[in-house]
């Protein structure tokens, strides 16, 4: 979000400095002037991974930071959800550290690992009860998934669906009030679309994952998700 190039910097960057939380009041104004009323941010706390340390995540002056965006959003009456990885996005060190959640990808945890949930509800705990965010931008797909004897048995849209379900719904549980958004970039992987010349097998899958979609938001879940087409386009 900051408002000039970063030339020859790593992505994603990790610069979070007192410009970037400048860029980002200036962004946040924009967007209240626009009549905005949330904001979905990545990187406030991590830009890539959690320390297997949660409560070494982020320094005084981060910290500091993190606030004031934080207070320049409700200054504005503009919710802030909090970008977060599900299962994957952020679990490296995690991985790396700890063999349970290991499973077939290293840049995402196994789902049929019960320590793997236990890591999901810290990171969740840990933003819930160290900072005054307003709800989640959850995303599973983004790294891909396991592919392990157990994980397998799923196919992608059953598995995205199904970690996403079980992590929203354990924030519904605790905090009822976060608003709750999942991205479902990757839940239909690009190559296999590509590879599907017949039309009707895209379309075919594509209402079955809307179907899926579907029973998180009306059965509350959900308050919504990012647009389809990223799916296709992305």
């Amino acid at each position: 979000m900051r408002h000039e190039g970063m030339p020859g910097a790593a992505w994603p960057c990790e610069v979070f400095d007192d410009q970037t939380v400048n860029d980002l009041i200036g962004c946040l104004e924009l967007q209240h002037r626009c009549g905005f009323n949330a904001f979905s941010i990545f990187g406030l706390l991590t830009t890539y991974g959690w320390p297997v340390d949660l409560a070494t995540v982020a320094d005084e002056a981060r910290r500091r930071r993190v606030k004031q965006v934080l207070d320049a959003a409700r200054q504005r009456d503009i919710k802030v959800l909090y970008g977060l990885g599900v299962y994957s996005w952020g679990f490296d060190e995690v991985i790396e550290v700890d063999q349970k959640v290991r499973g077939t990808n290293h840049h995402a945890m196994c789902a049929a690992s019960a320590q793997s949930w236990e890591w999901m509800k810290k990171v969740v705990d840990f933003v819930c009860d160290q900072y005054d965010v307003d709800g989640f931008h959850l995303e599973p797909a983004d790294q891909g998934r396991c592919s392990c004897t157990s994980c397998i048995k799923q196919g992608d849209i059953e598995y995205f669906c199904r970690i996403s379900r079980r992590t929203a719904q354990y924030i519904r549980s605790r905090w009822p009030q976060k608003k709750l958004m999942v991205n479902m970039c990757g839940f239909m992987r690009q190559q296999t679309i590509l590879q599907r010349r017949a039309r009707q097998v895209v379309a075919d899958e594509l209402e079955h994952l809307m179907s899926w979609v579907t029973r998180l938001i009306f059965s509350s879940i959900l308050d919504m998700t990012v647009p389809i087409s990223p799916l296709i386009c992305g």
